[in-house]
């Protein structure tokens, strides 16, 4: 279920209270299959495809809905694991969480003391008046160097997707100067773009090979990508606003919370 390159989704901090659906006994008890793996199961996915061809072939947002519920119930194990805490589907998602850290770290100014070379690569580029996709290359670079891996060049074309939307819609901001608004926008982004890119690299050639044109295939996965793109920044969003000061840390937490939220939503449509 889980590659084992994958990183882990650290706990939220002491001073954070559990979800309302989570007492705090259930919260620092440990589920006894910790650190054992989950091997997938045989067609794991199959729902998931079945659906999502109905979907290119008919249109029927239904199916599109189930498609993408069963890829994250069926095909990752669901969102929410044992006594509160997150599922197998979740923890997929944990090097887009700590990159989502990375990332935050890296567009936030900081005292001399908590410099770090990925922050001071980044203004290097800024600082040149480099165009925009330089600057865009450059943040991928030091944020998920290539490593041979599916999931970093996924993250990659995420993160450099994410920066160029964000670019595109404030042309004039200035990155080494970036209010918490905009930092936690470009993140969101980011997050959301990369479940979906996993979501197309597993099961997305369901849709091409069921729309009836080439056309109608790329529309169908615009549709998902912005069904996908839709509940995750709504999870993201509700969730930030309640949260208190921001770190690098607190938003790999934060962002484990909101992928299990959204993905919550995903499943409820498969019952």
């Amino acid at each position: 279920m889980v590659p084992p390159w994958v990183p882990a989704i650290p706990s939220p901090p002491q001073d954070e209270a559990p979800p309302e659906d989570q007492s705090p006994e259930d919260a620092t008890t440990p589920p006894t299959t910790e650190g054992l793996p989950q091997l997938a199961p045989a067609a794991r996915f199959m729902s998931s495809r079945l659906n999502l061809g109905r979907f290119a072939s008919s249109g029927d947002t239904d199916n599109l809905r189930r498609g993408v519920g069963h890829y994250f119930k069926t095909g990752y194990g669901g969102g929410r694991g044992g006594g509160g805490g997150s599922g197998s589907a979740v923890k997929r998602f944990g090097g887009t969480a700590t990159t989502a850290g990375a990332l935050y770290g890296v567009l936030s100014p900081a005292p001399d003391s908590e410099r770090t070379p990925e922050r001071d690569s980044f203004e290097q580029a800024c600082r040149a008046a480099s165009p925009p996709e330089v600057l865009v290359t450059a943040l991928v670079e030091v944020l998920r160097p290539i490593d041979g891996t599916q999931d970093a060049e996924a993250e990659r074309k995420s993160l450099a997707e994410a920066m160029s939307e964000f670019l595109t819609v404030s042309p004039n901001a200035d990155l080494l100067g970036l209010t918490e608004s905009q930092r936690l926008s470009i993140v969101a982004r980011y997050v959301a773009l990369d479940v979906y890119r996993r979501l197309f690299l597993d099961v997305g050639q369901s849709i091409i090979d069921n729309a009836p044109t080439i056309a109608t295939g790329l529309s169908r996965m615009r549709e998902a990508k912005e069904y996908i793109r839709e509940k995750i920044l709504a999870a993201f969003g509700r969730l930030s606003k309640a949260a208190g000061d921001f770190t690098s840390k607190r938003i790999v937490s934060l962002v484990g919370t909101a992928l299990s939220d959204a993905i919550s939503v995903f499943e409820s449509y498969t019952e």
